[in-house]
């Protein structure tokens, strides 16, 4: 089949996404497609081919190219030889009448064919990237920190926790008690949250059991492992049931610990 040269109105890219779909709708196989706008083709039935579309004044310029397989022209010859009159028929229809048929349906569909829906299309752009900006800081009042209040033991009134007198009775408001602690090494008395006794210079731990200060009176324990102290009842009902240190889970028995 020679070549077939024509124009169409429909631009490039619409006239080659129409070639395409037209012949994968025909059950055709795409080969080679060269960019931007060519391809090759094997199908329908026996016939490959060559599609070729330029840009042109009235729209596309479309190159058609579709000629019978090797296996056509061989069945054809083949039929030939055996049955002279039923192999003419058919080298007539496969390999003449055949390409001549689909050309002109191709022609004529991508001539005044309405658009498939695209198939191919050239990658656009990425959109511009807009920074974003981010807007100024907003100045924010700092509030006050809270103010620390207690109540009058006598009518209950909210004041401040330095209050010498309540505001609303007169009656003296008494400080309360201060909690403390003794030392369990020099027995000196400490506010309950001291770290270290000002007497001695020792540290006040804190029992890794309960988190409660070890004081004076009480009977303690250290880890031979890693050094933390508890309260040598505590520790002694732990190992019982898990044999190991709380802290850094050596095993501990109760000849390890150090009283």
């Amino acid at each position: 089949m020679p070549l077939v040269s024509f124009s169409s109105n429909l631009d490039p890219l619409a006239a080659y996404n129409n070639a395409r779909t037209i012949i994968i709708q025909k059950r055709g196989l795409l080969k080679i497609e060269t960019p931007p706008y060519s391809f090759e083709f094997e199908g329908p039935g026996m016939l490959e081919g060559k599609v070729e579309i330029q840009s042109s004044a009235a729209g596309s310029a479309i190159s058609l190219e579709v000629h019978p397989t090797t296996l056509a022209w061989l069945i054809s010859i083949f039929l030939c030889v055996i049955t002279v009159i039923p192999g003419i028929i058919v080298l007539y229809f496969l390999c003449i009448k055949g390409p001549d048929d689909f050309v002109k349906k191709l022609q004529l569909q991508l001539i005044g064919a309405p658009t498939y829906p695209p198939l191919y299309q050239q990658p656009s752009p990425p959109p511009p990237v807009v920074p974003e900006i981010s807007p100024p800081p907003v100045d924010r009042e700092i509030p006050p920190p809270p103010v620390e209040t207690i109540k009058c033991p006598s009518c209950g009134e909210i004041l401040p926790k330095d209050s010498e007198y309540c505001s609303n009775c007169g009656s003296k408001i008494t400080p309360p008690p201060v909690e403390t602690i003794k030392c369990p090494f020099c027995g000196e008395i400490l506010p309950k949250d001291a770290g270290d006794c000002p007497n001695c210079g020792t540290e006040i731990y804190q029992c890794e059991i309960c988190s409660q200060s070890i004081v004076y009176g009480d009977d303690f324990a250290k880890c031979p492992h890693c050094g933390t102290f508890f309260h040598s009842d505590h520790l002694l009902e732990w190992l019982k049931v898990k044999g190991n240190c709380p802290n850094c889970k050596e095993p501990l028995s109760e000849i390890d610990i150090i009283a």
